[in-house]
């Protein structure tokens, strides 16, 4: 049983319109009235997976899904370039397929720097590092320096889900455990790669599960100063085996939780992920801490199979009017929070119709 502190249980209870003040004079304090977005494209280069976690609506079993060849993938990056879209930051994760050689994972970091050679190439979860390590019977740090010599520049976080052993063996029981998860992470920190961080909720975790993979993460941040940007993520349960045994998450929840993360947290950038929380919700997650909004997300795949309500795509002047529409200044970035453009900020952007 993991028990609060005073703090935290004030946390919780606390009128949610006060948590909100208090979280976000600490947002002021780190990144100013500023909120990041970026121009991103996602690489989802295979579902068909051996883990097939009973939270996953993506993977599919071997055969049954897809594989995106070399040459498909060149020849979508091709593509962009040919559009001259402004790519920052390219995303590549997949799944733990035993058919793919290692050489292809290199080739993936390879092909992005050919075409793309100023965005942060960020590509490949703990999850499937840990996988490649022992596939391949290499060490986690010798996997991660082959692919920094390729163009890595930074982890994502995803398959964090919760930090807590007994909720991953009912969530995704063919992954990695917690502490091996966090070792990933910590090794690239290590070799100066930076990561990303995540947590998805609303599913079986209680608020206590919650802060717990908060103080758990918080102190990783305190040893290594690696992680970027925490990002919680809505769990969606459609298509999965826990569609209509979960309770739906409403936004006030999410705000909550936004907040407590950016009080407890020392981790400088907190994620607003409008695909996973629909854009509505994640901007008014800005009043409550957050200071980032992800990008454009050209492709994004994964929680496309659960059935997400959020459109595929956000161009450019959408993610600028929601962040204008809250009175805050919108800043594109590349993948390491490098500052590539301030934008005015909007005295006062909303309309008035009479």
């Amino acid at each position: 049983m993991i028990k609060l502190t005073n703090l935290e249980k004030d946390l919780l209870s606390l009128p949610l319109e006060e948590l909100g003040e208090i979280a976000f004079e600490k947002k002021r304090k780190v990144s100013q009235d500023f909120v990041y977005f970026t121009h991103n494209y996602h690489i989802n280069y295979s579902n068909e997976c051996l883990a097939l976690c009973p939270m996953c609506a993506f993977g599919k079993p071997l055969g049954k899904g897809y594989t995106l060849s070399l040459k498909e993938v060149e020849d979508k990056l091709k593509k962009l370039k040919e559009k001259k879209k402004n790519i920052l930051e390219i995303h590549i994760v997949g799944s733990l397929n035993p058919n793919l050689p290692y050489k292809y994972y290199i080739s993936l970091i390879e092909l992005a720097k050919k075409y793309f050679p100023e965005s942060t190439v960020k590509a490949f979860t703990a999850t499937e590092i840990a996988y490649l390590s022992k596939k391949e019977s290499k060490s986690i740090e010798d996997i991660l320096k082959d692919m920094k010599v390729a163009g890595l520049d930074v982890l994502p976080g995803g398959g964090a889900e919760i930090l807590k052993d007994d909720l991953r063996k009912i969530l995704c029981p063919n992954k990695i455990d917690s502490f091996t998860y966090l070792k990933v992470h910590k090794i690239a920190h290590k070799l100066k790669i930076k990561t990303n961080i995540t947590m998805l909720f609303g599913h079986i975790e209680s608020w206590e599960d919650r802060i717990y993979h908060l103080k758990l993460i918080n102190e990783v941040y305190k040893e290594t100063e690696g992680f970027l940007v925490f990002i919680p993520l809505l769990f969606h349960p459609k298509n999965t085996k826990f569609e209509g045994k979960v309770k739906k998450v409403f936004p006030a929840e999410i705000y909550r939780l936004i907040a407590i993360s950016r009080i407890l947290l020392d981790i400088p950038h907190i994620k607003s992920y409008w695909v996973m929380l629909t854009p509505k919700v994640a901007q008014t997650a800005l009043l409550f801490g957050a200071d980032d909004l992800d990008g454009c997300v050209y492709e994004e795949k994964i929680t496309k199979y659960a059935k997400r309500s959020s459109p595929d795509y956000l161009n450019e002047e959408n993610l600028k009017k929601l962040i204008w529409d809250v009175d805050l200044t919108p800043v594109l970035r590349d993948g390491k929070f490098n500052i590539k453009k301030v934008y005015e900020k909007r005295e006062y952007a909303y309309s008035c119709k009479h």
